[in-house]
């Protein structure tokens, strides 16, 4: 899910960047302006949000198990020559 909300967060912030980068802000109109304008906040607003969300709390990583010490019985060892 993640990678989805960021793919959209890109999306916006890259599009109201295009439409500054080609149009600029004066060949705009009002309706136009709002609309990049909107994007560009909700973009890096959520990149911004995503970040200290995922600073705090990080990434949830599961605890790495040792195999040889969860069994009860013991491992024996093999019986072969060595192959140094």
């Amino acid at each position: 899910m993640l990678p989805v909300f960021l793919a959209v967060l890109a999306s916006l912030l890259g599009a109201g960047i295009w439409v500054l980068k080609k149009t600029g802000w004066q060949q705009l109109s009002t309706r136009k302006k709002v609309v990049t304008l909107l994007g560009l906040v909700l973009g890096l607003g959520g990149f911004v949000t995503t970040g200290i969300l995922y600073g705090r709390a990080g990434f949830e990583v599961d605890p790495m198990i040792n195999a040889a010490t969860a069994i009860e019985t013991p491992i024996l060892p093999i019986a072969a020559p060595s192959p140094a």
